[in-house]
Order: structure tokens, then sequence, then C-alpha cells
């Protein structure tokens, strides 16, 4: 007996050093540890639960901690899926699939995607929205009017909303007089966190063209204030200049530009102001052919180095028969040196020029080219269609897509994806409702179609699309005006995932 039980001792023995191997030795013993983060903005989100999935082990669960750090401690070798999740969110990716052999698991990270719909402004008055940027802390900034006339004819004023990350107002100013409209049309944040507004103002006597700086109102608090900023008039009293675009230069300064003209027999030219940091010492800058040229957006030119700090901008410039051709326009950083081109559609099989190519938008590409999108049409009485156009940096075309929904489409709007691709959105006569809707359609960087999405406000209400941007977790934020039962226009934005799609909002 006694022999017995000292070979079962030896034979425990010869056992031990196996069944205590590290995740390096060769029997599951020593276990390891999976750790990762998941991010909201840019920064760690907690309280979101993950489950490690084996069809050998079963399940284990975990939790963020305040810095969206995870751990599932103590894993065997072997195969798993980790799947985050939390109510009324969705996750990219949707879950991973880890291998543990070994070593330790690092680094299978999650992006938080936010998804929800809102409207602004009250029903019974009209209120509109004309563009969005994201803020640092991930929530937007929206640019626009609203009517805060009490009784009698409208009276539009300047309108800016602050969003959080879900939608939800934190801040909003309105700006303007009484006697004369106020509209904003753009807003940027500037390097030091404080929001530069460019807007129209029909005041007489003072330009038209209206900048305002807000800058943060103190420590602790969340809104913007004038006081320790700033707001000017620039421009003529004799002929209109609208900014459709807002940035702030590489000296610290800001442009807003458009374009001017339209009235008494003037034609519009492309028209800029820059300031300093101060607003002070006012610059125009002005282009134009002989005909008609007017600008809807501009974009910074960062990575080309002949053009540090320049900008390029897009519009449309028509001739004296009413054609019109897309323009795009390049100017360095003292708005001197640059090029200019003119596009237009053709048809495919004719090769024919389309009566009329205009852009309402443009980025720059992750090749250092440009995207632009904007509309056309074939012939002045014909519908319209959207067209996108793809350039070097030089702007010779790279590319170029008709898309014809099959109905009327217009207002195109192009931003570049994370991917390396491209997003557009664009108004629409609905094919199945008989309304106004929009669309986003993504495209990969050959200008191939991925996907396309609708969205329909129902109830015959119609939606026209303003602004679009991609946001910091991959999805999309889409802007514009939405009219109510009685003809009204409130303000709407619809936050995507980054696939187009709205899971969890409230359809």
């Amino acid at each position: 007996m006694v022999l017995r039980i000292k070979r079962l001792l030896f034979y425990l023995l010869l056992l031990l050093p196996a069944l205590f191997l590290s995740c390096a030795g060769y029997v599951q013993s020593e276990v390891c540890d999976v750790t990762g983060r998941v991010i909201l903005c840019e920064c760690g989100y907690d309280s979101v639960s993950l489950t490690l999935s084996s069809s050998e082990y079963g399940d284990v669960e975990t939790v963020t901690d305040t810095e969206g750090n995870y751990t599932f401690k103590n894993v065997w070798n072997g195969k798993y899926t980790v799947t985050p999740h939390k109510e009324g969110y969705t996750f990219y990716p949707a879950s991973r699939e880890i291998s543990v052999n070994g070593s330790e698991v690092e680094l299978a990270d999650f992006d938080t995607i936010t998804d929800w719909e809102s409207v602004y402004g009250a029903a019974d008055r009209n209120g509109e929205a004309f563009s969005i940027i994201q803020a640092p802390d991930c929530g937007f900034i929206i640019t626009g009017y609203r009517d805060v006339s009490v009784e009698g004819p409208e009276n539009p004023d300047m309108w800016i909303i602050k969003t959080d990350l879900a939608g939800n107002i934190i801040w909003e100013d309105t700006r303007g007089d009484s006697s004369y409209p106020d509209i904003a049309y753009c807003s940027v944040f500037d390097s030091d966190g404080n929001i530069v507004v460019g807007g129209y103002s029909d005041s007489a006597g003072d330009g038209s063209i209206y900048m305002l700086k807000y800058v943060q109102a103190g420590e602790g608090e969340s809104g913007w204030t004038l006081d320790g900023g700033w707001s000017y008039l620039y421009g003529t009293d004799f002929m209109p200049e609208k900014p459709a675009y807002i940035f702030q230069t590489v000296d610290s300064g800001y442009f807003a530009g458009g374009f001017s003209g339209g009235t008494a027999g003037n034609l519009e030219d492309v028209y800029g102001i820059k300031t300093d940091n101060d607003g002070l010492n006012p610059f125009t800058f002005t282009y134009g052919f002989d005909g008609s040229e007017i600008s809807n957006a501009a974009d910074m030119i960062l990575r080309d180095p002949l053009y540090a700090g320049g900008f390029i901008i897009a519009g449309g410039s028509s001739g004296s028969d009413g054609s019109i051709k897309a323009m795009l326009l390049k100017r360095d950083e003292l708005l001197a040196d640059g090029w200019s081109w003119l596009y237009s559609a053709r048809e495919p099989l004719t090769n024919e020029e389309y009566f009329s190519t205009s852009f309402e938008s443009v980025k720059e590409s992750a090749d250092s080219g440009y995207i632009c999108a904007g509309t056309v049409k074939r012939y002045s009485w014909s519908t319209r269609d959207i067209y996108i156009l793809k350039t070097d940096k030089d702007g010779n075309e790279v590319w170029s897509r008709l898309i014809d929904m099959g109905a009327d489409d217009f207002n195109g709007l192009v931003v570049s994806t994370s991917d390396g691709g491209f997003a557009a959105g664009f108004t629409s006569m609905s094919l199945t409702e008989t309304n106004y809707c929009f669309r986003l359609m993504k495209l990969n960087a050959a200008g191939e179609t991925e996907w396309v999405k609708e969205y329909n406000a129902g109830d015959d209400n119609d939606v026209f699309l303003r602004s679009v941007v991609q946001t910091y977790d991959g999805g999309f934020a889409l802007c514009g005006v939405k009219t109510t039962f009685n003809g009204k226009k409130q303000v709407f934005l619809i936050k995507t995932d980054r696939n187009g799609e709205l899971p969890n909002a409230t359809q």
C-alpha cells in the first residue's frame, strides 16, 4: 500500500510542471488576459458591457471603466469572439474574432457609433439651416435663421445652435435687427475653441457680410458669448454679398467667401473678406469672368506644400446664352497665385455638353486632389441630376459620375471619407412618395457606388438637404429643412452609422 502511494506521488510530481506552465507552455493551466478599449468620439467610453464567447468554454462578461478600458482575465488558449453591447448604441466593428495563443491579446478596440434624428424650431414659424460642422467635443454647430417676429411680417434672425453628441441643444444664440433679415450661413471652430460665424445682413450702408466671433463663456460654462469676441459688417452698401463658407487662415485670421452682386443689373462675382484674428484690417478678394460667377463652397488646402494655407473654391460661371459651367478656383495663402478651371458634364453617348453644370460642394481628397459635387441639367428645360467630379491636385479630371435617380435630383454635396472614398448627399423627388426626400450615397475611391440610402419625412412632408459631414465615429450627420403640416419650415439633423443607417432612431 505504501509503495502504491509513493508511485502515485511520483507520477503527480512528473505532471505538476506541465499543469502549471504559462501560456507559452503546452497545457492550458496558466492563463492570459484579453484587453482593449471602447472609444466614443476619440475618448474612452465607460459602462459598456462586453461578452467574451467561446464554443468550448462558454461566455464571460465584463464592463469598461471610466477610461473605456476593459479586461478579460484568466483566458485560456483558444479562439474567441468579443462583442460590445449597450442599449441605444452600435459599435464598429460589431464584434472581433481573436485568438489567444501564448501571450496576452491587446488592442481589441471598438468605436461607439451614435445614431438619432432631431428637429429644431417651432412648428408654426419658419426656421432653416444652411450648414453643420462637428465640434471638438463631438457635438454639432448648426447655422441658419429663425423667425422671431411676434406679429406681422416674418423677421428672420441669425440662429446658431450648439448640440451635444446626442443632438440635444446645450447653447443657442439669435442675432439680428427687427428692421431687416439676418441669416447665418456658415461657421467654424478656430484653434482656440471659439466659434466664428459668417452670415448675411440686409442692413443699409454698412455692408452685408456679417461675421461674429463667439468666445467660450468661462470655466465650467457650456456656452459661448460675444463678450470678449466681436461682430462686424463688411462689404459695400450697394451690392449684396453673401458668404457660403468660412475658415481660419494660417495667420490665425478668418476668410468668409461666397459671391456678390446680382441687383441693379450687376453680375455676380466670387467675393470674400479676409480679416485678422480680431476681425480687423479686412482685405477684399474678388474674381470673375465676363459672365456671372457664383461660389457656393470652399475647402482649405492642407497637404499641398506649394499651396500651404491656401484654398480651393467651387461654384458656377454663366455665359451670355444662360448656360452654366462648373468652376474650380485655386489660390495660395496670399489669395494670389493659383489656377482656375471650367467643367461641363457631358452626355455619355454623344459627348455633348450639358446646358448647365454647377458645383455646390468641394473637398480635398486623400491624394491631395479634389472631389466636387453639384447639379446639372441636360437642357434648359430638363430635370436636374447630380454630377460628381474627381480631379488631381492641378484640377485635371480623373473621373466623373452622373447620378440620375429617376426624378428631379439637385443640391449635390460631397465629403471625403476616412476609408479614402467619398459620400455624396442630395435632395430628390421621392420615387415612392409624393414629396421631396434626400439621399446619401457612398462611393469608393474610384467613384463606384457602394450603397445608397433614402431618408423621407413621411406624412407628405418635404425634406431638403443642406449640409453633410462625416463624423468622428465614421458615421454621417445630415442637416437641412423639413416642411411642417402648415407649410412652415423646421431644422432637422440626422446622425447615422457608418452605413447610413438609423437602427436606433425613431423613424
